[in-house]
């Protein structure tokens, strides 16, 4: 016995609602890459703990009258190297860690970067 022509219309419809509704799924849980901002100012980091997720973007800039670095204290983490005055450097984040970093110049200078 062949399908009608009705029913086979909801099988139809039925299969085209499941594989919008996945593909919906699937890009509603990405969530977009973000690029967050750290500003050096009177020598401190501000914030000094950010959390942000894997791909995001770290940007830091040095509003301060003198040369920073971002330093991470681990040996894979990131370094800016020497930022002049109202210098930029970015980071992209690769992977969840927690990273502890500071000014090679200004050791006092401390911050967190989470990565979730």
């Amino acid at each position: 016995m062949r399908p009608s022509r009705s029913s086979a219309g909801i099988v139809a419809r039925a299969c085209a609602i499941l594989l919008g509704s996945a593909l919906l799924a699937g890009c509603q849980s990405k969530p977009a890459i973000r690029t967050h901002s750290v500003a050096i100012r009177g020598f401190r980091y501000l914030p000094e703990t950010l959390t942000v997720a894997v791909g995001d973007t770290v940007r830091w800039v040095n509003e301060d009258l003198v040369p920073h670095t971002v330093t991470a204290k681990k040996s894979a983490g990131f370094d800016s190297r020497d930022m002049a005055i109202q210098g930029r450097w970015q980071y992209v984040t690769r992977e969840p860690v927690t990273v502890d970093y500071v000014c090679d110049y200004h050791p006092s200078m401390r911050a967190v970067l989470v990565v979730r």
